[in-house]
């Protein structure tokens, strides 16, 4: 921290001698960032300041300090809260559109079902049709069988009686 930023964050001048004697390396050895360090400095060191410059002055002072750094550390809050709502809007997003391609795949989960039980029914169909022409060509392979014994009787007899 420098001393201007310590200006800026109490409110209160000190010399530089003053500054780099004793409230640097007291920032230095806490380990607190330094809008907190500046509150607590305040804090500790009311006493001297409202001796060297009067009490109400010195109220005012610090009150104006201290809510100059509340109203820093409350930007810096809402800062962080800005980024963690744009995270969270983010990954709402992608959430919604992760719930979008599910839906979409199981749209074409359910299709691809649906094709696929066409598909079995109609090969199940193609079976049967297969076995039934199967079972008429047998029918038929039985009748042409019978068809070639009814001519040879029939060529027998018609020989039998033309040679008798």
């Amino acid at each position: 921290m420098m001393i201007e930023e310590f200006l800026n964050l109490t409110g209160v001048h000190v010399s530089p001698n003053y500054y780099r004697d004793i409230i640097e390396p007291a920032y230095n050895t806490h380990n607190i960032d330094k809008t907190e360090f500046c509150a607590e400095w305040l804090k500790d060191n009311k006493r001297s300041i409202v001796k060297a410059i009067g009490s109400d002055f010195a109220n005012i002072c610090l009150e104006n300090c201290i809510n100059r750094a509340i109203k820093s550390e409350n930007e810096d809050i809402r800062s962080k809260l800005n980024a963690k709502e744009k995270e969270l809007t983010r990954v709402n997003t992608a959430l919604s559109t992760s719930e979008y391609k599910a839906g979409n795949l199981a749209l074409e989960i359910d299709n691809l079902r649906e094709c696929l039980t066409f598909h079995v029914d109609s090969n199940e169909a193609l079976e049967k049709d297969y076995k039934e022409l199967k079972v008429e060509l047998e029918k038929y392979k039985g009748m042409e069988v019978e068809l070639i014994r009814l001519k040879a009787a029939l060529y027998d007899k018609m020989t039998e009686g033309g040679a008798a």
